[in-house]
């Protein structure tokens, strides 16, 4: 990180405006004042209807209990009648959509196309997609989708990988291990199936690797568990930076800032305790003084937590942990009129965040992310302005990064591959890659152990913006 870029956020943190913002966000990000970023299971651009209606309702009213868990008052007023307003438009829309355009559980069958392919191509290959598609992550499961459909519409405008049209099938993980499990055994029992991205859960990722390993299918994930790539499977890629990376940067950042006492706030959870760990390593390296405060992942409380780190003097915060609590943590924090300069894992520039916050409570505040779409660079601009076009949605973190993946995955197939309908050659062609492609996040580098990114960016909060400030490089 240059030296410029850090007295930049140092100024910022001095002349933090806590505006009352909403209306910004929803100019921003227009689609979260809409309602259509909520449990959409994959369905065709043709059908509005909900294929899973009852994982809608189920997912509304998570949402709902969350938003008076964050809200409290007015606020859990006017989010519960939004979600109200949503759930009955939606009905309404999914009894007269088209029901033979909808595809059920979230996955878009190899029939999708005729058996000989579409006219002008020479056949077809398929790419499955593990996503969360249903339960409390399922607007990840839709800028999953749409991701990488439009990585499959693109190439496929192009004539196809080698000729071949290229599909996309779409499986199901929700919140929940057995689930991706099942999911995975679908896509490896689809011999159409030659490779999968997702999913995004370390956790998935573990419970499915011995599947792929022994069905050898080779899969690129999401998960950012550092432990991944020290699994003994060569069908295991990673597409993102992982934890320890970016866990690393966070904490480098803070340090650099000059503060006396750093909180460490994260989850009880592999994913918090993996960031902690990191952070506590890093400080220790270089002196740093530090606090440690630990939470779980359904806590709805979090004021003791603060008090303590209050009272402990910590004058800078780390907090590592996944969406749910990081939305309360982060309205507690605001509440209590806590204005330290605080960095974190990425959860705060998801659609499931953006949708929950008030922005204000996030002002000022850090993360470090893959993508953001404010991002001036013009590839990224060029993005957000055709993913528009085609969902009249904006991009966020999870599209950009499965549009990236599969981007990755289709060039390997497109250019270093023999016989792009076999596993084992498609695995072979993500081995070769050696930064000949550069997505949206940065170029692919194949190392030894499978990690494939190894770039990352600074993402700040200021005045109601999300501002892409500076990307970092590991190589």
């Amino acid at each position: 990180m240059t030296e410029m870029g850090l007295s930049s956020i140092r100024n910022r943190h001095k002349t933090r405006s806590l505006t009352n913002s909403r209306k910004a966000l929803g100019e921003r990000y227009p689609y979260l004042a809409r309602g259509q970023d909520f449990d959409t299971p994959y369905q065709t651009e043709r059908s509005p209807g909900y294929a899973n209606l009852y994982s809608f309702i189920r997912h509304t009213l998570f949402v709902g209990i969350l938003a008076g868990q964050i809200g409290g008052g007015m606020l859990m007023k006017k989010k519960l009648a939004l979600i109200l307003a949503v759930l009955i438009a939606i009905t309404v829309l999914g009894a007269c959509g088209d029901s033979k355009d909808s595809v059920s559980s979230g996955s878009a069958p190899a029939s999708s196309a005729s058996p000989s392919g579409t006219p002008g191509f020479e056949g077809t290959l398929t790419i499955g997609a593990l996503a969360q598609v249903t339960g409390a992550n399922a607007m990840n499961g839709l800028q999953v989708t749409q991701g990488m459909q439009l990585a499959c519409d693109q190439i496929n405008a192009q004539g196809g990988v080698q000729g071949l049209e290229v599909l996309l099938v779409v499986e199901d993980t929700a919140n929940d291990t057995d689930m991706a499990i099942n999911a995975a055994n679908r896509l490896l029992a689809n011999e159409s199936v030659v490779a999968v991205v997702g999913p995004q859960q370390s956790a998935q990722v573990f419970a499915i690797q011995e599947l792929i390993k022994k069905g050898n299918m080779p899969l690129i994930c999401a998960g950012t568990n550092p432990g991944i790539p020290e699994l003994d499977n060569e069908n295991l890629f990673s597409g993102r930076a992982n934890d320890l990376v970016m866990a690393r940067i966070a904490a480098k950042y803070l340090a650099s800032l000059g503060l006396k006492k750093i909180a460490v706030m994260t989850a009880s959870e592999d994913f918090g305790l993996g960031g902690k760990e990191v952070a506590v390593e890093y400080f220790e390296e270089i002196g740093q003084d530090y606090v440690i405060e630990t939470f779980n992942n359904d806590d709805s409380d979090f004021t003791g937590s603060i008090i303590r780190v209050k009272n402990a003097g910590a004058d800078g915060i780390f907090i590592w942990c996944l969406n749910a609590p990081y939305v309360i943590l982060a309205r507690q924090l605001y509440e209590q009129g806590v204005d330290l300069p605080v960095c974190s894992n990425a959860s705060g520039i998801t659609s499931t965040v953006l949708a929950l916050v008030e922005i204000e409570w996030l002002e000022g505040w850090c993360v470090v992310g893959d993508f953001v779409p404010s991002n001036p660079e013009p590839k990224i601009q060029e993005f957000n302005r055709v993913f528009m076009e085609k969902y009249d949605m904006e991009t966020d973190l999870i599209s950009g990064c499965y549009y990236d993946m599969a981007n990755a995955l289709i060039y390997a197939m497109q250019n270093l591959c023999d016989d792009p309908t076999d596993r084992a050659a498609v695995r072979e062609a993500l081995c070769k890659l050696d930064g000949q492609y550069t997505g949206l996040i940065g170029s692919y580098y194949c190392d030894e152990t499978r990690q494939m990114m190894f770039e990352t960016g600074i993402i700040q909060f200021q005045n109601s913006e999300i501002v892409f400030v500076e990307k970092v490089s590991l190589r």
